[in-house]
């Protein structure tokens, strides 16, 4: 039994990548039909399992703790500005009406 890169023994998407990697279905016939499903989005690349998203971009799949550990570092990382510092400037009251729009609407019907 081959193990993808990041994929434990009791993950998710192990009966994905087995499906994928050597056409073994689980036993359940339930279970196999979903898996059978489920694995049209997926696909095996440099032996990770990835997604295809409905914009056909390959996403990485990972375990919930390898995620939240991801989700962690992007939001906690070293939070480097991107932007040269600079004095804070106030917004006029003025600025955000200085451009007025107007949408024209015919004639309501009558209900």
């Amino acid at each position: 039994m081959a193990v993808l890169a990041g994929v434990t023994a009791l993950s998710w998407a192990l009966p994905i990548s087995e499906f994928l990697e050597n056409g073994v279905l689980p036993v359940d016939e339930t279970e196999a039909r979903q898996v059978q499903r489920r694995a049209s989005a997926y696909n095996i690349i440099n032996n990770e399992l990835v997604k295809r998203s409905s914009t056909s971009v390959f996403q990485r799949c990972v375990e919930q703790d390898k995620g939240i550990e991801i989700l962690l570092d992007i939001h906690q990382g070293d939070k480097r500005s991107h932007q040269p510092a600079s004095a804070l400037r106030t917004i006029p009251i003025a600025w955000p009406f200085a451009v007025w729009g107007l949408d024209m609407v015919g004639p309501f019907k009558t209900a």
